[in-house]
């Protein structure tokens, strides 16, 4: 028996830029939602994916975004695709990432089957049913509003953590740098001035 912790999406919401920033054409979650899912579904088409997730990016468009329930749906196709493979998807779970509810779950493989194979068989089940869908639920600009409103929410938290692992001028700070001091704390660590003994966003239940 082979498990496999797969199913953990590869980006997560509003990672890549700055929150105080503008339009970054190289920055996915700083995009204007129709040039989002626009390039989301010339990718979807290209790529073969189902009519389902298609239609789904199609309503996005016109209804502002992609909502939870429709990435949990996304999600739940993915399961049944690989059960029709063989496979034994875990039941969702879910937690806060950045802000957005993140749908995932473990799969486990039959003996006779490799890792590879199993790899090949995961990969084409997101292609087919969800990996456009949560490019744009995870990078729309919702998902940078959500975030916006977690890192509001426990500024006092936040801010108190960072100076007790060794940040210096945070109060001050806007919510835009005050999530960069974050990304360095919990990923530059002693390099950028911070004891990782507590990862700050953790601490106050925000997950990466």
């Amino acid at each position: 028996m082979l498990v496999l912790p797969l199913a953990l999406v590869a980006c997560t919401p509003a990672d890549s830029g700055s929150l105080d920033g503008g339009y970054n054409p190289q920055d996915p979650s700083t995009w204007p939602l129709a040039e989002l899912v626009g390039q989301a579904l010339d990718d979807a088409r290209r790529e073969g994916a189902s009519e389902a997730q298609i239609a789904t990016l199609e309503s996005a468009r016109d209804d502002g975004g992609i909502t939870a329930s429709e990435a949990r749906n996304a999600a739940e196709l993915v399961r049944q695709c690989l059960i029709d493979s063989g496979q034994q998807p875990s039941p969702l779970s879910s937690r806060n990432t950045l802000g957005v509810e993140l749908f995932t779950f473990t799969v486990t493989a039959p003996p006779s089957m490799t890792i590879e194979v199993a790899d090949a068989f995961y990969n084409d089940c997101e292609r087919q049913h969800r990996q456009f869908i949560d490019y744009v639920y995870l990078q729309q600009p919702a998902a940078r509003e959500a975030l916006v409103r977690e890192l509001e929410m426990h500024d006092a938290a936040l801010r108190a953590c960072l100076v007790e692992m060794g940040g210096r001028d945070i109060e001050g700070l806007t919510t835009g740098e005050l999530w960069e001091e974050l990304k360095h704390q919990s990923f530059g660590g002693e390099a950028a001035g911070y004891s990782q003994e507590v990862d700050c966003l953790m601490s106050v239940g925000i997950y990466w």
